[in-house]
């Protein structure tokens, strides 16, 4: 368990995170390229400015995280839920949201 924790700036490339509890944590500007959320608890976290490039989020629960300015290119969203959650300015080039729960969350600036 991990909840509320910081991993600000923290390198973490091919992090293994697979039914964590990292619920209301940290990652601001991190690089986690090619982490594995699956099936994760990230509810109110934070992944602003953060390198996601091809992490899988498959079936976490994001409700309400923030993921503004974040780099999610080729990242799989599929199956998770990020109701309510802020992707404001995000790089969405190639994400995969099948099947995600999308409700009231904020796709403002994002490209891709």
């Amino acid at each position: 368990v991990v909840a509320g924790a910081t991993f600000k700036t923290a390198q973490m490339p091919k992090a293994k995170m697979i039914q964590v509890n990292a619920s209301a944590s940290s990652f601001h500007r991190a690089n986690l390229i090619e982490a594995e959320f699956t099936s994760a608890n990230l509810v109110h976290a934070e992944f602003t400015g953060a390198d996601l490039t091809k992490a899988s989020f498959v079936k976490a629960d994001a409700q309400g995280a923030d993921f503004s300015r974040a780099s999610l290119l080729e990242t799989d969203f599929q199956g998770a839920d990020v109701r309510c959650s802020i992707f404001a300015g995000a790089n969405l080039g190639g994400a995969n949201f099948f099947g995600a729960l999308l409700y009231e969350t904020d796709l403002a600036f994002a490209r891709g």
